[in-house]
């Protein structure tokens, strides 16, 4: 299991910029070193969360997400993912029903706005490079067992803006369980399940959709962590919506 990730230079002004891309790959050990990396960076800069707060994470669609979202829960929080194509008006929105007070971010990506209608800390994110490098984290460990964390948040997504006001969206560990469940379904008449035999034949899965959106970000963590399966992480439109980066 790993991640090869596509890794472009971030620019505020994609659209008039060009890009370079470099091959990236991540082992299993770089992603549970970067996750304890990043756990114990959250909690020196905001600490332990008793209560399950919520985070907004903005950024480049890079492994990050997926680091940021499992050391979120390690650390006590839940992380809100919101599509970089949003408005303004949505992202102020989910974090108003998340009550959500703390944002995450990468160098770069242009938060202003954020911060200027919502009142709120902000923390900048390690590099990706940082988190990659091979230099040993000391564990972070989560002390939970499933039954004891189940019902548990584990992160937030949305519904589509496109549709209505958009909605935010708890998954709990419970939920996100349910993709390995196939697993322990036996074979029918000698056959695998339909799930089973998606699942189970692939090695390598080139994930076209984005990580700030459900399937994206969901389908990334389960094939890697589930389906002992290599994520590539394909170059993406990096660029923030025309209204996050004009702070309207």
């Amino acid at each position: 299991m790993g991640f090869a990730i596509s890794v472009g230079e971030w620019y505020e002004h994609l659209e008039s910029q060009s890009v370079q891309f470099e091959m990236v790959t991540g082992s299993s050990f770089q992603y549970a070193n970067a996750i304890n990396k990043t756990a114990h960076f959250i909690e020196r800069e905001i600490g332990r969360s008793p209560c399950f707060e919520t985070v907004v994470y903005l950024g480049p669609p890079d492994l990050r997400a997926l680091v940021v979202l499992v050391a979120l829960i390690k650390t006590g929080h839940k992380a809100l993912f919101i599509s970089n194509n949003s408005s303004m008006a949505a992202h102020t929105e989910l974090i108003e029903q998340t009550d959500c007070t703390i944002l995450l971010y990468t160098a770069g990506f242009p938060v202003a706005g954020i911060l200027g209608r919502n009142r709120m800390e902000s923390v900048c994110l390690l590099e990706l490079d940082q988190l990659l490098s091979e230099s040993p984290a000391e564990p972070f460990p989560y002390t939970k067992s499933f039954d004891e964390a189940k019902h548990d948040p584990c992160f937030i997504l949305h519904t589509p803006e496109s549709t209505d006001i958009p909605r935010a969206v708890v998954l709990t560990h419970f939920s996100i369980s349910t993709a390995d469940r196939h697993h322990m379904d036996p074979p029918l008449e000698g056959d695998p399940t339909p799930c089973a035999s998606v699942f189970d034949i692939r090695n390598c899965k080139d994930l076209g959709w984005p990580l700030f959106e459900s399937a994206g970000l969901v389908a990334g963590l389960i094939e890697a962590c589930f389906n002992n399966t290599t994520v590539v992480l394909v170059p993406q439109t990096l660029q923030a919506s025309t209204a996050l980066r004009s702070g309207r």
